[in-house]
C-alpha cells in the first residue's frame, strides 16, 4: 500500500494514530497524504503540533485567494517612443524607463541581493534575471516548459538563506536596491512631466 489520505478532522491525532497503527503492521514505506483547506500557514501549524504527515493536497487556497478571490493586474507604460514616462498619482507611482534586475551571490553561492536597474547598465558580476520572450506580440524564444520551471525555481530557492524562507507576519525582506542610474532617470522623469505636461515649476 503506498499510502492513506486524510480529509478532515483532527489532522495532528489522526496522522499519529495512522503513523503508528501502519508502523505496527509493517507499513512502515506507506505514507500519509492530507487535504483539507490547507495553505501554508495551516501546514506551518499542524507540523508544528507533530502531524505525521508525509504530503498535503493544497487546491483550493491555492487557485485561487482566500482574502482576494481575483487576480487584478494592469499594464503599465514605462517607455514610449524612445522616452522614458511615468505615473504620478498618489499610491500608484510607477518606476520610469526599460528595466533589468541584477541578482548578486555571495562568496557561498546564495542569495546575496538584488539591483533594480536600467536595462542598458551593467554591473559586474550581477546575473541578468530578465529575459525577453516576446516583442510586437510575438514569442522570440523557445519557452521552458513546467518541469524546467519547477527545476530552476528549486535550483534558485536552494540558494536564498532560511530566514527569507519563513512563513511568518514579518519575515525579513531580501535586500533589493534601485542603481544610482534609475533614481537619476526618475527624478528626471518627474521634474518633466510636472514642468512640461502639469505646468509646476
Amino acid at each position: 500500500m503506498k499510502g492513506i489520505r486524510l480529509d478532515s478532522g483532527d489532522i495532528v491525532g489522526l496522522s499519529q494514530a495512522a503513523r503508528r497503527i501502519l508502523d505496527e503492521a509493517g507499513l512502515k514505506d506507506t505514507m500519509i497524504f492530507a487535504s483539507g483547506a490547507f495553505d501554508e500557514y495551516k501546514i506551518q501549524q499542524i507540523l508544528a503540533k507533530g502531524a505525521e504527515v508525509n504530503s498535503f493536497g493544497v487546491g483550493t487556497k491555492m487557485g485561487v485567494s482566500a482574502d482576494a478571490p481575483y487576480l487584478d493586474m494592469a499594464y503599465k507604460l514605462v517607455q514610449y517612443n524612445g522616452r522614458p514616462v511615468l505615473k504620478l498619482s498618489p499610491g500608484k507611482m510607477t518606476l520610469a524607463g526599460e528595466k533589468q534586475v541584477f541578482r548578486f551571490y555571495n562568496q557561498e553561492g546564495r542569495m546575496a541581493r538584488d539591483i533594480l536597474g536600467l536595462r542598458s547598465e551593467q554591473f559586474e558580476g550581477g546575473e541578468l534575471l530578465l529575459e525577453k520572450f516576446m516583442s510586437q506580440g510575438k514569442i522570440t524564444q523557445a519557452l521552458p516548459s513546467l518541469v524546467e520551471i519547477r527545476e530552476r525555481f528549486l535550483d534558485e530557492f536552494a540558494t536564498l538563506d532560511e530566514p527569507y524562507k519563513e512563513i511568518s507576519s514579518h519575515p525579513p525582506r531580501f535586500p533589493v536596491d534601485y542603481s544610482p542610474a534609475l533614481q537619476k532617470l526618475q527624478q528626471e522623469t518627474i521634474r518633466q512631466v510636472r514642468e512640461k505636461e502639469l505646468g509646476e515649476s
